[in-house]
């Protein structure tokens, strides 16, 4: 019972908080129909507008590349053969047509000489809730019925229709990004579950350019230029994440606050690092829901009342496609499938964030109990959160779900158990407090089995005590801290004198792991020093200092 109501106390906390804050193959048709293209110069059809004229091929510098890639939800295409390789058009990707719209689940229909459109051929490519219509030669296009121009008109290159990827993508609800350094479009399409293991590339210099950072999702037997299997592996797992299908946006490494500006993963590739986002952002998206007790249950079970729904592009709840299986099994199953017999790094860390952190250790369970042949040599839980879901009481509470294994009735407890079973093998965890969203898991097994760690920052300018940034920062920081000295213990004999060196390291990424194994200690937590003193002031954690206290709080 005393569990139970401090989570509730904590349930009316986040409220306080949340106030505040069958298709035709178009190949087939052109290989064996007249290959010769469409003139529009010479149509005198006024449904041809003169900016199509404008973006004919003639006056466009087309270059077959067959470096460009483009990856779907992390996964690269592949084409029927070179000549349907990507076609850089003035510096817009044309991609092969039927290629990416059966990709994007789309059927497609092949109409040739459209006597409506002054006798051009064109494409109808439908799915449920969307249709595309493009003319080949023209780059007026109908998206479910309404004219819409893209940057490059449709065009024949020899035998297969090209269309530019951007154009195609967003009108299919989907994300796109050009990632220079890599030479890759991205596509991050929401009307299917996406889920897995993202390698990242770096982005050479010290501030971001303004395109995206190239990725790659892990999958067997696909060539990923970002995983080296000889290489040291850190993996980042996010947390709840509201809003963000609709907002099409997704974590990624960028610190930009505190004066700094820079890729923080950019630090681990420099120093011979995989560097992954395990991404589960449709699971984790059930829009404002405080707290995200819809979300967790997925973490754990696929029977609750939300099962395994995934949001889409529309921002609709789909089980469709739906995947039988929690989000800890997920991971543990895709963790499998790269840390095999074979793959020889010299370690593995995980990160977790908020639910991420809770996922970590779930999910890490699972790797264990599956006894994988690689297990993490450390885990660090950033400001980790567990909601009241528990397997005691009414099947009609909302808290409830349909049980937990080895004898815990509560998440929070399940992720202990993790914890400790870790820490007995040698792992070592640590455990940073962030925020006042972070509270609620020390009280837990999970802390008394961790190194903790209070952390703070006063940086944030207007909003102070802005909980939510004061949540998610730090997983930047810390990141960043790789490339820094670790952090000083300090320590003084009593309120009159001044901090002094102990001469040993406090918690950061730059701190050895044999260290963080000394530091866990149960009924012990490190405490960063207030304002300039701790180094609170700064996004760097070179200058901050820590002092030993007793207790988690």
């Amino acid at each position: 019972m005393k569990l139970i109501k401090l989570n509730l106390s904590y349930i009316v906390f986040l409220l306080v908080i949340a106030i505040g804050f069958t298709s035709c193959q178009e190949d087939d048709i052109l290989e064996h129909a007249q290959k010769k293209s469409e003139q529009i110069e010479e149509n005198s059809d006024p449904a041809i507008s003169s900016t199509s004229k404008k973006g004919k091929s003639n006056q466009e510098t087309h270059t077959a590349s067959s470096t460009v890639r483009v990856l779907v939800n992390g996964n690269p295409l592949t084409w029927p053969n070179n000549r349907a390789n990507p076609v850089n058009v003035n510096g817009r990707v044309m991609v092969h047509m039927n290629t990416i719209f059966t990709r994007l689940g789309y059927s497609v229909q092949w109409i040739q000489n459209d006597p409506n459109r002054g006798n051009l051929s064109s494409v109808v490519a439908t799915k449920p809730g969307r249709t595309i219509q493009i003319w080949v030669g023209d780059t007026w296009a109908k998206v479910n019925g309404s004219w819409k121009q893209a940057a490059v008109a449709p065009y024949n290159n020899n035998g297969y229709v090209m269309v530019h990827s951007r154009f195609v993508a967003e009108n299919s609800g989907s994300r796109t990004d050009w990632d220079q350094q890599t030479t890759s479009v991205q596509i991050y399409y929401y009307d299917e579950p996406d889920y897995g293991f993202y390698f990242f590339g770096s982005q050479p210099g010290s501030n971001p350019t303004a395109d995206a950072v190239g990725c790659q999702k892990f999958v067997p037997g696909v060539a990923n230029p970002f995983f080296d299997p000889t290489k040291p592996t850190i993996i980042y797992v996010h947390g709840n994440a509201p809003n963000a299908v609709q907002s099409q946006s997704r974590e990624d490494f960028l610190l930009d606050e505190g004066g700094l500006n820079v890729q923080s993963h950019n630090i681990w590739k420099a120093q011979g690092w995989n560097v992954a986002i395990f991404y589960w952002i449709q699971f984790a998206d059930e829009g404002n829901n405080i707290p995200p007790y819809k979300v967790e249950k997925k973490i754990y079970t696929a029977n609750s009342e939300v099962g395994m729904r995934w949001k889409g592009s529309n921002g609709n709840m789909y089980v469709s496609q739906a995947i039988q299986r929690p989000v800890k099994d997920l991971f543990a199953e895709e963790y499998r499938k790269i840390f095999t017999s074979s793959y020889s790094g010299a370690e593995i860390r995980v990160v977790g964030n908020s639910l991420g952190g809770n996922l970590t250790m779930a999910g890490l369970l699972e790797v264990y109990r599956r006894n994988s042949p690689r297990l993490p040599s450390r885990i660090t839980l950033m400001d980790p959160f567990w909601t009241a879901i528990q397997s005691t009481g009414s099947p009609q509470n909302s808290w409830y779900i349909s049980g937990f294994d080895e004898n815990v009735t509560n998440s929070a407890d399940y992720g202990g158990l993790s914890a400790e079973i870790y820490a007995a093998r040698g792992t070592a965890i640590e455990y940073f407090r962030t925020s006042l969203l972070g509270a609620n898991g020390l009280s837990a097994r999970a802390g008394r089995a961790s190194a903790v760690c209070h952390f703070g920052i006063d940086f944030l300018g207007s909003n102070p005590t802005n909980q939510v940034r004061k949540h998610t920062i730090p997983v930047r920081q810390y990141f960043h801290s790789r490339g820094v000295a670790a952090p000083l213990e300090v320590s003084r004999p009593n309120i009159l004198t001044s901090w002094s060196p102990t001469g040993n390291q406090a918690m950061s990424a730059a701190t050895p792991n044999s260290r963080i194994r000394q530091m866990m200690v149960p009924n012990t937590h490190w405490n960063q020093l207030g304002g300039n003193d701790g180094g609170r002031g700064t996004a760097t954690m070179a200058d901050d200092r820590y002092h030993t206290r007793l207790g988690l709080w």
